[in-house]
């Protein structure tokens, strides 16, 4: 893994991570802190992966502590909505209300697939969060990880334009 974050780094690539189950964190907490300080730009955690990180209950703590290591981070928490980070600005952003949650299979993959979008055509970073929301809400209300067509149709329209 780390020669392909050195190699990533050497081509100017922006990394993300996210941090995966909170049984990943457990299990790379020694190596951890130096990957995200070294090579991460951008990491994204739910509330339980950052308590598990920081060793303490309150979210922003845990949002505070991998923004420290990393110029960019996030924790998700849910119904909640999301902490944003990104050197001296902090944002909430309010979570996408829905009608009826189906299934949460793929709903951080999908809120970090609109983040990512909202940063690379230059949004401000609520902006970023909000996309990251709405890709989220989206797929929350299907079985499974796959959006309908229908679906990714009001997604793209409800997009803010390309900064």
């Amino acid at each position: 893994m780390t020669a392909v974050l050195k190699s990533a780094k050497a081509a100017g690539s922006l990394i993300s991570l996210d941090l995966g189950s909170y049984e990943v964190v457990e299990a790379s907490n020694d190596i951890l802190p130096g990957l995200l300080e070294e090579y991460v730009d951008i990491v994204y955690a739910n509330e339980e992966e950052a308590k598990r990180f920081c060793g303490e209950d309150d979210p922003m703590h845990g949002l505070m502590s991998l923004g420290s290591l990393c110029r960019t981070a996030v924790v998700n928490v849910g119904a909640d909505g999301s902490l944003i980070t990104d050197g001296d600005e902090t944002v909430e952003v309010a979570a996408i209300p829905v009608e009826r949650v189906v299934d949460t299979t793929g709903a951080g993959d999908y809120w970090a697939a609109g983040f990512l979008y909202g940063r690379l055509t230059g949004q401000p970073l609520g902006v970023c969060g909000q996309i990251g929301a709405l890709f989220g809400s989206s797929v929350v209300q299907v079985m499974g990880a796959e959006l309908p067509d229908a679906t990714w149709e009001r997604v793209l329209e409800s997009l803010p334009p390309k900064t």
